[in-house]
């Protein structure tokens, strides 16, 4: 009578082991790859967010102005400041509390100024002059700075 074979052999174990390991070498270098190639793509969406929403909010405060629209009826940054009027501080908090964005790390997006170690994008504003600063977070260059008027 045949004797019918249960389970697997030590060698039919090895090979899978060793197909398992070789994937894993290839897959876990593409997937930390991918991830670092979105956190960065994640600031930088974060520093053109800030460009665009702040621009956006000076034109239509300009635009409420030149139309003669009372002060007290334009519309207003979250803390009920005109944006013509508001200062950095008033602009980052803003975009924190409308956007609703994080950093990679998990933090609010806007900052002060731009860090490198939490992917923080910096809001700055200077003599009328908006900088907005992308931190050197992963592999993005450093130093990298959008200026503009208010």
């Amino acid at each position: 009578m045949k004797k019918i074979q249960q389970g697997f052999t030590l060698i039919e174990l090895m090979i899978v082991i060793a197909i398992i390991g070789i994937l894993a070498a290839i897959a876990i270098p593409s997937y930390n790859n991918y991830i670092k190639t979105a956190n960065m793509t994640q600031v930088t969406g974060n520093a053109a967010e800030a460009i665009r929403i702040i621009k956006n909010e000076i034109s239509k405060n300009k635009a409420q102005s030149a139309l003669n629209i009372a002060s007290t009826d334009r519309d207003t940054l979250s803390g009920g400041i005109e944006a013509t009027a508001a200062s950095g501080a008033e602009w980052f908090a803003h975009l924190n509390t409308t956007t609703g964005s994080k950093a990679p790390t998990g933090v609010a997006a806007y900052a002060a100024a731009a860090d490198d170690t939490t992917g923080v994008v910096g809001v700055a504003l200077a003599s009328d002059v908006f900088t907005i600063a992308t931190p050197a977070y992963e592999d993005l260059p450093s130093g990298v700075s959008t200026a503009f008027d208010k």
